[in-house]
């Protein structure tokens, strides 16, 4: 399988990350999925391929330093695939009108203000606070730092989606921390 996935890379540099990636990862992708998905396993299965070609597809903006964040990023993918292909088989989808028209409110990352590690912390641990729905979309934009559209292609969603969970996410993030004390 990983033949396949590395043929539709050019880049000799990048063949080696996907290549490493897959069998890094693959087993923890796997998992995630499974956990999503437990009744189908050809279904989570599909998941796992589904989020190896998103993550060629976003190659260029993934950050492969960080063992951990690239750990942290390719389980996020594969749980969100896994999510989509249950969304699919249950016919549930969001209606355009339902996303309100300052959904792409841009302040600043809660990370950015942090004073100390210990508000990091914080802020970490209300992001994994979150439902479902909005931690992945915070945890790339405020953790991992990636841009609104770069949250939208990582998660497979559209970019007005990515933005709406984000906004809603910060807002959830925000009474959260408030709670423990800390003030903006």
């Amino acid at each position: 399988m990983i033949v396949s996935f590395t043929l539709t890379v050019e880049k000799r540099s990048d063949h080696d990350v996907i290549e490493y990636i897959y069998r890094q990862y693959y087993p923890l992708m796997r998992y995630a999925a499974g956990r999503v998905l437990p009744q189908n396993s050809q279904e989570a299965e599909d998941a796992v391929q589904d989020a190896m070609i998103r993550i060629i597809r976003n190659i260029g903006i993934i950050d492969v330093t960080d063992k951990k964040k690239l750990k942290n990023l390719c389980c996020i993918i594969a749980r969100n695939c896994a999510l989509n292909r249950m969304a699919k088989k249950e016919g549930r989808t969001v209606p355009l009108s339902e996303i309100p028209e300052d959904a792409a409110d841009e302040g600043p990352p809660p990370d950015q203000s942090a004073i100390n590690n210990d508000v990091f912390e914080a802020v970490v641990r209300a992001i994994g606070s979150l439902p479902d729905t909005y931690r992945d979309a915070c945890f790339l934009k405020y953790v991992h730092g990636y841009k609104e559209k770069e949250v939208a292609g990582l998660l497979g969603i559209p970019a007005r989606t990515a933005s709406t969970r984000i906004h809603r996410g910060k807002m959830l993030l925000r009474e959260a921390l408030r709670k423990e004390g800390y003030h903006e």
